[in-house]
């Protein structure tokens, strides 16, 4: 029998909203590009201890805020209908709305929030504890993306309502968020971009890296619901690479072009130095059937319509309407959760998508209404990534 997502969404609520994550990211004084520039070169890789990091309480806390969304179907959402009595439309409208997975940012609580701030800053004061440029290459991978992604979603949780995370502005005068520098390690203070270009692209060769990165939008690579780790970073960065490259958010079809993620555009200078016939090459490796003849059709690259709408499943909307529930597990009865309408409305939306996949067949041989057809297990894999 398919089991409804509400069912499943009400679990999940019933767990999040006893939970928590962020406060206030306090931005360091920035230093000129010119002035950190040899100071970063202190994190190039330089492997010689077999220290391990335990990355569990991040593993929680990440399958405590993010709902997974599956496959993209390739279809394009349509136009939700506005609200009752208004031509307004709150919440998601984007045509990749689902697509990508989703932080529950709206239902953050106070105490949710401290614990994300907290672990931030644990991880903060292990870089400086330790040199992470000794730790084995996949240690020292595994700590920079959840350094960035922890940071990230810090970041979007203290200045939550907010429809579009990257216009989000810091200091005087404004420094838009990918530049504003948001942690100090080893006495640098760095920002997201710092991470992304000058330590992890020039220090690693597989552009599968990319995929690590969440940038608090719809339009990136997913944030995955546990934790990046040595052990787990192989097979995790080829699932997030599959997901998006099979999305419309990585590639979509035109009449005279084929449209490809400003991500590859972002990592050509490391990445795609001959950017056609490399990005067609990388894209390749990942696509399903129906990307891959996009490919074989003989047209140019193009760069595709990002989609800067924040990765929150209520849409950077605040407000709701209360609901008494009774918890399928304990059986407690007058439960209050505060579920936007948004919320609601999106996960109708997501329902219908997922009773789309099974008319279609897409889960064929998968259980059907269980988590495997959102976001399934892998098998560990300790590759190194180059």
């Amino acid at each position: 029998m398919y089991q409804s997502v509400w069912d499943i969404m009400i679990t999940r609520l019933f767990a999040i909203v006893s939970m928590l994550a962020v406060a206030a990211c306090a931005t360091t004084e920035t230093a000129t590009r010119a002035e950190r520039e040899p100071a970063l070169t202190q994190f190039a890789p330089a492997p010689s201890v077999n220290t391990r990091l335990d990355y569990e309480v991040w593993d929680e806390l990440l399958s405590g805020m993010v709902f997974s969304f599956g496959q993209s179907l390739r279809t394009r959402a349509g136009s939700p209908p506005p609200k009752t009595g208004s031509n307004l439309t709150p919440g998601h409208d984007s045509p990749y709305r689902l697509e990508g997975n989703r932080v529950v940012f709206s239902l953050f609580t106070d105490e949710y929030k401290a614990l994300i701030v907290e672990y931030r800053i644990a991880l903060e004061d292990i870089g400086n504890e330790i040199d992470i440029a000794t730790l084995s290459r996949n240690e020292q991978l595994a700590y920079w993306l959840n350094l960035h992604n922890a940071l990230m979603i810090e970041t979007i949780a203290v200045n939550y309502p907010v429809k579009q995370p990257h216009r989000l502005l810091f200091g005087d005068p404004g420094v838009l968020l990918d530049d504003a520098d948001l942690v100090t390690i080893q006495g640098v203070p760095l920002s997201l971009r710092d991470i992304r270009e000058r330590i992890v692209y020039p220090h690693w060769d597989d552009p599968l890296v990319i995929y690590g990165f969440f940038r608090g939008n719809i339009g990136g690579p997913s944030i995955r619901r546990e934790a990046y780790s040595s052990s787990n970073l192989s097979a995790n960065l080829r699932f997030n690479a599959t997901e998006f490259v099979n999305s419309l958010r990585g590639v979509s079809e035109r009449t005279n072009t084929i449209d490809v993620s400003q991500i590859y555009y972002e990592a050509a200078p490391w990445y795609f130095p001959d950017f056609e016939t490399d990005v067609k090459a990388h894209i390749a490796r990942y696509a399903t059937a129906d990307v891959s003849e996009i490919l074989e059709n003989d047209r140019p690259l193009r760069k595709g319509v990002y989609e800067y709408d924040i990765a929150d499943l209520a849409g950077g909307v605040e407000g709701g309407s209360s609901y008494y529930v009774v918890d399928a597990l304990s059986g407690q009865e007058d439960i209050n959760i505060d579920v936007p309408q948004t919320v609601t409305r999106l996960l109708k939306e997501f329902e219908n998508k997922i009773e789309t996949a099974n008319r279609r067949r897409l889960f064929e041989g998968r259980p059907r209404g269980t988590v495997t057809i959102i976001d399934g297990d892998e098998q560990q894999d300790t590759t190194e990534i180059d």
